[in-house]
């Protein structure tokens, strides 16, 4: 089941939501939504345009066959946070918390940061 995060706005209208990633495809593929569309979710600093939100753009504007299946996308950004984590430990060479923690953990492992992160993991694919 899709989480429910997106809203738009139609013109005359107010906003509509929460809607999943498949409901914008198929409002998109509908033309009930389009380009100019004003979207946001929980995490966006304010309604944008549609075209101007890049998972968006690429999931419901995209279009051809994917470069990579679902596990091989998958296993390509595993491998990107694994290298980000290795380049920057949270534990010193015998051990020791190393505080502050490294900038790309804490950005990582905010609650807000996960959901984006897995969205943008669907959107790929």
């Amino acid at each position: 089941m899709e989480e429910k995060e997106w809203f738009y706005q139609l013109k005359d209208s107010e906003r509509e939501g929460p809607v999943s990633l498949g409901e914008l495809k198929r409002n998109f593929n509908d033309e009930i939504i389009r380009e100019r569309t004003k979207v946001w979710a929980q995490g966006m600093e304010g309604w944008r345009h549609l075209e101007d939100v890049p998972q968006l753009k690429w999931a419901l504007m995209g279009y051809g066959d994917s470069l990579l299946t679902e596990s091989e996308l998958s296993s390509v950004i595993l491998d990107i946070f694994i290298e980000m984590v290795k380049k920057y430990p949270g534990r010193g060479a015998q051990g020791q918390l190393i505080r502050p923690e490294p900038k790309i953990k804490r950005i990582l492992c905010q609650p807000d940061s996960l959901p984006h992160i897995g969205l943008a993991t669907r959107v790929l694919i």
